[in-house]
């Protein structure tokens, strides 16, 4: 039966975020476009920049200026682009395809490219996957930025026994989606509730959230983002005439191959290195200011957005507020940390911060390496610490100005990597 939920919290973003919606409302999106060159993070330390991927492959990825590297040789490069404009399909592993929009059937979810005088072509050709691994549709992106990450957050780890239809004046349709479809008129979503048909216009639509399952795979070959918004989790790939065949988790993606120049993220997930989100501290504590206390947050920044800096979005890392200190077991035969720091850009021009790394070597702890002071308008710095041998790593994030306004530092790609 299906259900129609009234005065749900999409349209009262303050109740759930408090004092920081004014921050947010007025920051908007930041439509960050990773630079025109990168660096390629090595497993070797040496960081050679890239400006731009020139093909992948199943053995590893080519960057102009550095020539093949292969996927256990090479950590990461670039960062992820923001989502603003089209249609975003997202899987239930958590990969998003922004594209033009698609078909809903009873056990499929397919786009077809679009080509016309007044829509740029999309990076995308065919893309089908089943219905089963879609976890959702946004019809349009947010031009609040925590919205946005609270709706992804929702449509992938959200558990409904009916598909739910999110609408722009924060009522919630329940029932079964079955339909996306135009006329000479507009376009419809169609939802079969309990009270009937419910067909809504695409304009008073924000986004659909299926049922769907998780399809156990093993572990990616790698992590790719496209300036479009798009992040895919990539399990296999072959090249052809025509482009890119991409297998994702439960469906087939078509990557254009004159729309390569589009990729400004690559991560790899054959590296040799160990990330922080997939360990848990051994210690954590936070000192407050005056009462508001902070947790670290795994893979979001502290207020629950993703992990953000001028240069664009990653999808791991560890979110921290001044003051704080956390600590690590370092895996056994590690021989160094790596990681980009930098200041959250919800902040707007307040925030500033330092952070400090110290190794525990025989009982003691020893300051091996600190940031500048960072703020807001920096981008990233990264580092790395020589960690061979030792027990422990802990991170100590301190106020630069003796507040703690606005502190709020992300770790990019925090990693223990093995030679």
């Amino acid at each position: 039966m299906g259900t129609l939920t009234l005065g749900t919290p999409w349209n009262r973003v303050g109740e759930a975020w408090g004092r920081w919606t004014s921050w947010l409302a007025v920051a908007g999106l930041w439509a960050a476009v990773p630079g025109s060159a990168q660096e390629v993070w090595l497993v070797s330390g040496q960081n050679p920049t890239a400006a731009r991927v020139l093909k992948i492959s199943e053995s590893g990825v080519v960057f102009e200026g550095v020539g093949h590297v292969g996927w256990e040789e090479f950590v990461a490069w670039g960062a992820a682009a923001e989502y603003t404009s089209g249609v975003a399909t997202v899987l239930g592993d958590g990969s998003m395809i922004v594209s033009n929009p698609g078909r809903i059937r009873a056990d499929a979810w397919t786009i077809d490219p679009v080509e016309t005088p007044w829509r740029s072509r999309s990076a995308w050709s065919h893309v089908s996957c089943a219905r089963s691994s879609l976890a959702g549709v946004v019809v349009r992106p947010s031009a609040i930025v925590m919205q946005q990450d609270r709706l992804l957050v929702e449509l992938i780890d959200g558990v409904s026994e009916r598909d739910r239809l999110f609408l722009a004046n924060g009522d919630i349709v329940e029932g079964e989606w079955i339909d996306w479809a135009s006329d000479s008129r507009q376009s419809l979503l169609k939802m079969q509730t309990a009270a009937g048909l419910m067909a809504v216009p695409e304009e008073q639509a924000v986004a659909v959230m299926t049922v769907h399952s998780v399809i156990e795979n093993a572990s990616p070959l790698f992590v790719m983002g496209l300036r479009d918004g798009s992040l895919v989790r990539v399990y296999r790939v072959s090249a052809h005439a025509d482009g890119y065949t991409l297998t994702l988790n439960g469906g087939v993606a078509g990557l254009r191959s004159d729309r390569i120049d589009q990729v400004c993220y690559l991560r790899s997930c054959r590296a040799p290195v160990k990330y922080l989100s997939e360990l848990s501290p051994t210690g954590y504590r936070h000192v407050p200011f005056f009462s508001l206390s902070w947790s670290y947050q795994v893979n979001r920044s502290v207020l629950g957005g993703r992990i953000r800096s001028r240069a664009g979005w990653y999808d791991l890392g560890v979110g921290l507020h001044a003051t704080c200190r956390i600590a690590y077991a370092i895996p056994r035969n590690a021989q160094r940390f790596e990681c980009g720091v930098a200041i959250d850009p919800s902040v707007g021009s307040l925030g500033s911060a330092m952070v400090r790394f110290y190794v525990q070597r025989g009982g003691a702890f020893q300051l091996e390496k600190q940031t500048t002071v960072l703020a807001a308008e920096k981008p990233p710095e990264f580092l790395a610490v020589d960690v061979h041998g030792a027990e422990q790593l802990a991170i100590i994030v301190d106020s630069a100005d003796g507040w703690d306004v606005g502190d709020r530092v992300n770790l990019i790609l925090p990693r223990f990597v093995f030679e």
